[in-house]
């Protein structure tokens, strides 16, 4: 009985483990909290802001699938209380561009805005689906909006503003001077 108990222990993370992307490559990166930074109205300088819950990123995963690219972001709360808005910005390089996108969380709904770097055109990314899971933010679109390609490195902040003072964090930098997302994952390689 106990051996049984034993195999099925251990076979049972194999099993309901979390799906990964078919044929794909996951980066998973755990942030340190409590790092956060923030300023007020946008001007000024920026101060450590260790309370600040609702910016602060403390894991992210990037899938890179055969078929879709899924970003998904833990913050130690996902409450909106007092928020204006709260914004996911993206920084994506892959082997033949660069771009820029925005999640803008409101109390109304999730828009998803997608844009290349050099050119400044925006992608249509009709694909795209956003929402919030619990205390993960996530994001889905299809790789065609960024021309299938072979591999992908992603930079990733959360920020938000009550209108009167701003908050963000880099999800790969555990300096909270760091609010840019200028921080890239390795290369995360699709199969196909």
């Amino acid at each position: 009985m106990l051996a049984t108990g034993a195999v099925l222990a251990a076979l049972t993370p194999v099993v309901s483990g979390p799906a990964t992307p078919a044929m794909g490559a996951t980066y998973r990166h755990v942030d340190a909290a409590h790092d956060v930074e923030g300023m007020p109205a946008f001007f000024g300088p920026y101060h450590h802001v260790v309370r600040n819950r609702q910016n602060d990123v403390v894991r992210l995963r990037v899938a890179h699938g055969t078929t879709r690219i899924r970003i998904g972001v833990t913050l130690r709360s996902s409450s909106m209380k007092g928020l204006r808005r709260r914004d996911i910005s993206l920084s994506l390089k892959t082997h033949g561009d660069m771009y820029e996108g925005t999640i803008h969380e409101t109390h109304k709904g999730t828009d998803f805005i997608l844009g290349e770097k050099k050119t400044h055109a925006q992608r249509t990314c009709a694909s795209f689906r956003a929402g919030r899971h619990g205390r993960v933010l996530w994001l889905s679109f299809n790789r065609a909006c960024l021309h299938r390609p072979r591999w992908i490195r992603a930079g990733v902040s959360v920020s938000s503003s009550t209108g009167s003072r701003f908050f963000a964090d880099n999800a790969l930098s555990d300096n909270w001077r760091d609010r840019v997302p200028n921080i890239y994952t390795p290369k995360i390689r699709s199969s196909k």
